[in-house]
């Protein structure tokens, strides 16, 4: 016998999006960074007059964790925000078009990149990400594990240097995507 299947079956009361996020996803990491940043070197550049603008601590989760995820293209993320659910979940539902991504990336280019490096630098701080690529084949390489092992200033250097080449390379190719899009 098969398991009842009814696709179209309404609930009493359905879950949240962040019930459907689980407690350690990557998402609600960048959530918390980006929340605990003081963006008002951003939210100043905005005017109070015209139509209200999307809040550029959302944009900044969106591409943040849509970068990270791999998801380069503004229209990608952008339909990102209609199908997935961690995406929904970090725009609070909010759908802002490609071109208004492209834009805000564009128009706020450095400031982007200082917030995307604080969240990989939070991120590498806690263990829970590596910048970089990771191949793996069939050799046996021995861990170096030690708890207290010493991290000297020129590996910190060498590491923040290699955060923002990543971070520039990462953001030229959301560029040329989104050119080649055009």
């Amino acid at each position: 016998m098969f398991k009842e299947y009814q696709q179209l079956q309404a609930q009493l009361l359905p879950p949240t999006l962040s019930e459907l996020v689980s407690k350690d996803h990557i998402a609600r990491l960048i959530n918390h960074v980006v929340e605990s940043m003081d963006l008002s070197f951003l939210e100043s550049q905005y005017s109070s007059q015209g139509q209200h603008a999307y809040p550029p601590a959302m944009l900044l989760k969106i591409l943040v964790y849509g970068y990270a995820s791999g998801v380069r293209s503004s229209r990608r993320l952008a339909d990102k925000l209609h199908e997935d659910v961690v995406f929904m979940w970090l725009s609070g539902r909010l759908n802002p078009d490609f071109r208004t991504i492209s834009d805000f990336r564009k128009d706020k280019l450095s400031d982007f990149k200082k917030v995307f490096t604080h969240v990989l630098n939070q991120c590498l701080a806690l263990g829970m990400a590596h910048v970089g690529t990771i191949s793996v084949d069939g050799t046996s390489i021995r861990a170096s594990a030690n708890k207290n092992r010493v991290v000297y200033r020129k590996q910190l250097a060498t590491r923040r240097a290699l955060i923002e080449e990543k971070v520039t390379a990462i953001i030229d190719e959301a560029e040329a995507i989104d050119q080649e899009e055009e």
